[in-house]
């Protein structure tokens, strides 16, 4: 889950500098996260859907397990509801300029352009392949993150996936677009996070 949290920040960040003036102040999306199983032939797929407004607000909700990632200009919460009613959830809290990766976004500004944290390159077709040099490997454990686009056009809206290559790890994770939905923003609560009552709250260092 904390990968799919990674990749997201990076692809807000990068986002928002690469198509400046095409990409919404707010938004709700829904991808498909697949990845290959270690069973031969099969592959995981799991929906997950998140809000975002600018600048660093981020709600994702996993809805295979209910799992909820939520981040604002200062806290991280990740929660995960008890698997057995009854029993105690986990909730995660930490500070955001350590655990959301806010500072992401001033290393991506350049967009499609190489810079300090990875180089570009187009692809195949209308890809283009984002290989990230060794700081930013070690800080974010991502070899290199591909991004598709459908048809010719690089807009916001054109993106049809992003492919992301952990290191140490052959098989790449696909997130699919499934739709982008425009909005003027979101109420506040929507980036904050009260627990339940019968929650194991956990402070992340």
């Amino acid at each position: 889950m904390l990968k799919l949290c990674i990749l997201f920040f990076i692809y807000i960040g990068f986002s928002s500098f690469a198509w400046a003036g095409f990409l919404p102040r707010a938004f709700e999306a829904e991808f498909v996260e697949e990845k290959k199983s270690l069973l031969p032939g099969k592959v995981i797929s799991k929906p997950v859907v998140f809000k975002y407004e600018y600048p660093s607000n981020i709600h994702m909700n996993f809805d295979s397990n209910d799992t909820i990632y939520i981040c604002n200009s200062k806290k991280v919460w990740i929660y995960q509801p008890p698997i057995i009613e009854g029993e105690k959830g986990t909730l995660k809290i930490g500070t955001t300029n350590k655990h959301c990766y806010s500072k992401l976004f001033d290393s991506l500004k350049r967009g499609l352009k190489s810079n300090k944290l990875y180089s570009v390159k187009k692809s195949q077709g209308n890809n283009y392949l984002l290989s990230f040099k060794k700081s930013a490997r070690e800080q974010l454990s991502i070899e290199k993150l591909e991004i598709e686009f459908e048809g010719k056009k690089t807009a916001f809206t054109s993106i049809k996936q992003f492919k992301i290559f952990f290191i140490e790890d052959k098989n790449p994770l696909r997130l699919v677009k499934k739709s982008i939905k425009l909005v003027k923003g979101f109420s506040d609560k929507i980036f904050s996070f009260d627990p339940p009552d019968n929650t194991d709250i956990q402070e992340m260092k």
